[in-house]
């Protein structure tokens, strides 16, 4: 099994500082620099790419924080100053959901046809597993998405006993199946939106499988958060891939 170990903390002048909060920086500054270098490699403009990926940033980061209220409903109805208050916590759709839409309001504000502003988010689809995986692996140190109970070599010996971490099948699943499959894919050229869609589609599947392993997750209607954000995460991935796909085929 994995054992559970404790990570040490610092405060620098008054600011909470961890080493998954470190992970989290770096892999959205690997992301950052692997857009401009794609960016580059596909003919678009680094300056626009980049200024994007800052805008989607700033906008996730925010997403993610208030997306969480979703998670807290009881407290956010007792108490709606309780989306105010700072926690350490994030709703990962939330800051895909919210970077999205501040990209593409981005790109429709420097107005770019509808090829183009995929072919911008094509760029950032790509790369966007090589930077997840690493904040990813800073979730696993911090321990933060803890699954069913498990006894065998992938579970975690959780304090309170042995459970799997989602976040360690994430890992696993990005480093052996997503991100090998993008890069087996990309030895030809693909129609815009063609990445975008297949990151959604794949990402959505995993994720909405994934959440079956969750305990008693918070829900609404007969679904959890999770399979309602992820599985919209799905058909939308699965719409734009019908739609590139069968534009591709008519030319």
């Amino acid at each position: 099994m994995i054992p559970y170990w404790r990570l040490p903390h610092w405060t620098v002048g008054g600011n909470y500082f961890s080493i998954p909060i470190a992970l989290a920086a770096i892999g959205i500054l690997v992301a950052h620099l692997l857009l401009l270098r794609r960016a580059r490699h596909a003919g678009l403009q680094p300056e626009t790419a980049g200024m994007m990926s800052l805008v989607m940033v700033v906008a996730g980061a925010f997403g993610a924080y208030w997306f969480r209220g979703v998670y807290y409903a009881d407290q956010v109805k007792q108490d709606w100053h309780f989306l105010l208050q700072f926690h350490f916590s994030a709703a990962s759709f939330g800051g895909i959901a919210g970077g999205l839409l501040a990209g593409w309001i981005y790109l429709l504000f420097r107005r770019l046809n509808r090829a183009d502003r995929l072919r911008y988010l094509d760029a950032l689809a790509f790369v966007f597993p090589f930077g997840w995986i690493i904040g990813r692996c800073g979730c696993i140190l911090a321990h933060d998405h803890p699954g069913r109970p498990a006894h065998f070599f992938l579970a975690v010996q959780y304090p309170a006993g042995a459970r799997l971490d989602l976040a360690v099948i994430e890992v696993l699943f990005l480093g052996t199946a997503l991100i090998p499959l993008f890069l087996a894919m990309d030895r030809r050229k693909r129609p815009a939106g063609f990445w975008l869609g297949l990151f959604f589609s794949v990402y959505g599947a995993f994720r909405v499988a994934l959440d079956t392993l969750h305990v008693d997750p918070p829900r609404y209607g007969p679904l959890p958060v999770d399979t309602w954000a992820y599985g919209s995460a799905l058909v939308l991935g699965c719409i734009l891939l019908r739609s590139v796909t069968h534009s591709e085929a008519l030319r």
